[in-house]
């Protein structure tokens, strides 16, 4: 019977497909697109897809793989937070004996994650990291050939062997300060000849329906360019010898799409921004509530072990710029979740410009460029992103 199975194409265990893949989007993720798409190249080749779709837990992940007899499970996700999951569901399987191999693939994932993270946490079973859809379809083969699994699952445990290996040397070879010179490197400001200017308010501040076309001309193009596989910085790009017409002609379509945007008002700029008393407090940025220092809103630690390449900024830092959202209130699931307070995302600026730019400010060198996007929290129960109150 067996033999005859294989004449016909059904493989030894009776199926007609070349495996069974469980694929999920890990707790707290909503995106699919690049699941979706190693699916369909998967389906293509024979392969049989269990798709669970967005924000699955592990115990879901593992029960249908049991239940279903998978021979593999693939795992996504795009946000950084994925990447704890992802570690998670592979000491869930080593925890509960499996040896089912297990496919790592996502924006956020990387060969040096998946090696130093994620395959020590699952020893019994191979653990593969996929940065392409078109390598989907050898890797679930090589893992599921009678003749190929065992060197091939060899082979990559051995590569992230030395991946990981790279890593804690790397980490290890850092110079770090010992915490009484990185105290003696602290920002030394004198108040008295320089005072801190008091902001136009204290709290909070929303823009609402902010008008589109005041923000076209701060939008930085640079990471559009790079989305469609085109390096360079712009507005150079736009003469770059290699790829400049492309990038022109790419860069005429998408600001006609960004006039019809803002024409037909697809949809509305918001923005919070707050001010508020702040002080060190020893190692410690304490933000207070109210002006009269009473009440601390919160804390950020300051010392860094790290040395110093540039020089900090000189700005006084006793009024500190925080941009927050509002509290969260109910989830969109409509779920009892725990609420409680977001704890605000803080960067020092040296000034606000006008409010015609509320995201841009004047920046040190030892200030990031990147804007500051609070993390959005989520329900304890579900994982949805909490709705803001009205």
């Amino acid at each position: 019977e067996k033999a005859r199975n294989l004449a016909n194409g059904i493989a030894g265990n009776g199926r007609s497909s070349a495996g069974k893949i469980v694929m999920a989007t890990v707790k707290g993720d909503v995106h699919d697109i690049g699941k979706n798409i190693v699916g369909i190249v998967l389906q293509c080749n024979n392969f049989e897809v269990i798709d669970l779709g967005v924000m699955v837990p592990a115990t879901r992940i593992i029960e249908t793989a049991k239940a279903e007899g998978a021979d593999i499970i693939g795992l996504s996700g795009l946000i950084t937070p994925s990447l704890d999951e992802m570690s998670f569901m592979a000491g869930e399987l080593e925890r509960q004996g499996m040896k089912v191999p297990l496919l790592i693939g996502g924006a956020t994932t990387s060969r040096v994650h998946t090696a130093v993270k994620i395959d020590p946490n699952y020893r019994s079973g191979p653990v593969v990291h996929v940065n392409d859809a078109s390598r989907a379809v050898g890797v679930a083969s090589a893992l599921l050939s009678a003749d190929r699994r065992e060197a091939y699952a060899a082979e990559v445990r051995a590569d992230y062997a030395k991946i990981s290996a790279a890593h804690f040397r790397a980490q290890a070879d850092k110079k770090r300060l010992k915490l009484a010179d990185a105290r003696a490197n602290a920002v030394k400001i004198d108040f008295a000849d320089t005072p801190p200017k008091k902001p136009a308010f204290l709290g909070v501040k929303s823009f609402r329906d902010y008008d589109l076309a005041e923000l076209v001309d701060y939008i930085d193009w640079t990471p559009f360019f790079q989305t469609w596989e085109l390096t360079g910085r712009f507005p150079a790009i736009l003469d770059d010898p290699k790829v400049g017409e492309v990038a022109r002609s790419l860069y005429d379509d998408a600001r006609k799409m960004l006039d019809l945007i803002v024409s037909e008002n697809w949809f509305k700029a918001q923005a919070t921004i707050g001010f508020w008393p702040a002080n060190a407090e020893g190692d410690d940025i304490v933000v207070f509530a109210d002006e009269g220092r009473k009440t601390k809103r919160t804390w950020s630690p300051t010392v860094s072990r790290m040395p110093t390449t540039t020089t900090p900024p000189s700005c006084a830092r006793r009024w500190r710029i925080v941009w927050r959202k509002p509290l969260p209130s109910g989830c969109m699931r409509g779920c009892a979740g725990s609420s409680g307070a977001t704890r605000p995302t803080r960067r020092c600026r040296r000034k606000i410009l006008s409010s015609r730019n509320i995201r841009a400010s004047v920046r040190h060198p030892a200030i990031p460029r990147n804007p500051i996007t609070p993390k959005r929290r989520r329900c304890s129960r579900c994982s949805m992103p909490r709705t803001p109150p009205a």
